[in-house]
């Protein structure tokens, strides 16, 4: 039975998360993580699990990624049955130019587009100045 679900969590990119739940049971329970329900975590590297006590998990992830952003699923399996949590790990980024805008130039009255490309959790506003330089 799992007594504390997981809740969602937030974290900065180079941050390190904790993904905490409780779970008991007798027998006790097998307990196996998950991201985005198909891919099983191990400890190693960046992972780790902390058993804090006889009932207190927690997965701990260090030097966060975006990559690393997703649904995390926690399945509890004894003799008797199973249960399961899930939380979501939202990982905060700041803004960032993926493709920069470039110098440019054009004909009075001609139409001049210009575009870029920007990514950031949360998503970011981009506005647009137009400053203009006389000869």
């Amino acid at each position: 039975m799992i007594t504390a679900e997981l809740t969602d969590t937030e974290v900065s990119v180079g941050g390190s998360a904790m993904m905490e739940l409780k779970v008991t049971g007798f027998p006790k329970p097998q307990v196996t993580w998950f991201k985005n329900g198909k891919e099983e975590l191990v400890a190693g590297g960046r992972f780790r699990f902390l058993y804090e006590d006889e009932e207190s998990i927690a997965l701990i992830i260090k030097s966060v990624t975006k990559e690393d952003a997703g649904l995390y699923v926690v399945k509890a399996v004894n003799d008797l049955g199973e249960a399961e949590t899930r939380g979501q790990l939202i990982v905060k980024a700041p803004p960032r130019f993926v493709k920069k805008m470039v110098d440019m130039s054009c004909m009075t009255e001609e139409k001049l587009a210009m575009d870029v490309v920007v990514e950031g959790s949360p998503k970011p506003e981009v506005k647009w100045c137009v400053i203009i330089q006389g000869p």
